[in-house]
């Protein structure tokens, strides 16, 4: 198991890095897609909110 959290520390530690030297159009692309999916993550718990619990 902890192996396991050192290559995901690892991994973090990397992914962040390679986003601090991302262009900024690249992030900005990023963020739309996250805020695309959020939409629609929230639509589905609109229309059933019975399997998915609200986003706030």
């Amino acid at each position: 198991m902890k192996r396991h959290l050192e290559d995901l520390s690892e991994s973090k530690r990397r992914f962040r890095k390679s986003l601090a030297q991302s262009p900024v159009a690249e992030k900005l692309r990023m963020l739309d897609q996250l805020r695309l999916r959020t939409i629609a993550i929230k639509k589905a718990a609109k229309d059933y909110p019975k399997t998915l619990r609200k986003l706030a």
